[in-house]
C-alpha cells in the first residue's frame, strides 16, 4: 500500500469499504436465513410431535367415550329387558324361549297380536 498513488489509495479504500459493507449485508442476510431455516425446522418438528400427541389424546378420548356409551347402552338394554319381563309377569303373560319356538308368524292377525306379532300355533290352527 505504500507504493500506491493517491488515486489508487482512494480506489482501494472505496473497494475495501464497499466490500466490508457487502460482507456485513451478506452476513446479516445469512444470519436471517439461518434463523429462518432453523426456526422452520424447529417449528416443523414441534408441529409433528404436538400433532402426534394431540392425535393420541383424541384417540384415547374417543375410545373412552365409545366404551362409556357401550356400557351405558348395555346397562339400558338390560334394564329395558328387566322392565319388559316385569310387565309380562305383572300381566300374567310370561313368555319363555321354548314357548316362542312353538309360535308361527301370522300375517292376518289383529294389529295387537302380542309384542312380536306372533300367535301360538294352536290359535292359528283353530281359526
Amino acid at each position: 500500500m505504500d507504493h500506491l498513488t493517491p488515486e489508487g489509495e482512494a480506489i482501494y479504500e472505496t473497494i475495501t469499504q464497499a466490500s466490508e459493507v457487502a460482507h456485513l449485508r451478506h452476513q446479516k442476510e445469512l444470519d436471517a436465513l439461518i434463523v429462518k431455516i432453523v426456526g422452520s425446522a424447529v417449528e416443523a418438528a414441534v408441529s409433528r410431535s404436538v400433532g402426534a400427541v394431540v392425535d393420541k389424546a383424541v384417540e384415547a378420548a374417543m375410545e373412552t367415550v365409545v366404551n362409556d356409551l357401550q356400557a351405558y347402552t348395555n346397562g339400558a338394554e338390560a334394564e329395558l329387558l328387566k322392565q319388559i319381563q316385569d310387565l309380562r309377569i305383572a300381566k300374567g303373560t310370561s313368555f319363555r324361549t321354548r314357548e316362542m319356538e312353538g309360535c308361527e308368524r301370522s300375517p292376518k292377525g289383529p294389529p295387537d297380536a302380542g309384542v312380536t306379532g306372533l300367535r301360538a300355533s294352536t290359535q292359528v290352527r283353530g281359526t
